[in-house]
């Protein structure tokens, strides 16, 4: 098992993120997504949720498929020494076709990118 990288509380880190189609191969413009959120976990519970639009913390790179998640010094302070950092994101995409989620196909990526210290 590989060991995470380290960010210390009192940390900035930025996270950048393109997400792809199943094929694997193309990008997802961020234009496509009518609503992004991510929740940050540690040891089950949810820590904060920011929402693009929202939350300066999370917003489009600069790149026309990028995401940027800034976990800023005040807000890493918050998190638990020694515990995984798992993020959430939600994204949602208008589509007809789904019309149990009211024409919206919502899907949701979970990674840990880093242990806190």
């Amino acid at each position: 098992m590989t060991a995470l990288p380290v960010i210390f509380r009192g940390e900035n880190r930025l996270f950048a993120r393109r997400f792809r189609l199943a094929s694997g191969e193309t990008t997802i413009p961020v234009a496509t997504f009518s609503a992004v959120q991510v929740e940050l976990i540690q040891d089950g519970k949810v820590r904060a949720t920011l929402v693009r639009g929202t939350d300066d913390e999370l917003r489009n790179g600069s790149e026309a498929d990028e995401l940027i998640l800034e976990l800023t010094s005040t807000r890493s302070r918050q998190l638990k020494k020694n515990l995984p950092l798992t993020l959430l994101w939600e994204l949602r995409i208008a589509n007809e076709a789904y019309a149990a989620e009211g024409g919206t196909f919502i899907d949701r990526v979970e990674e840990t990118p880093v242990m806190v210290r």
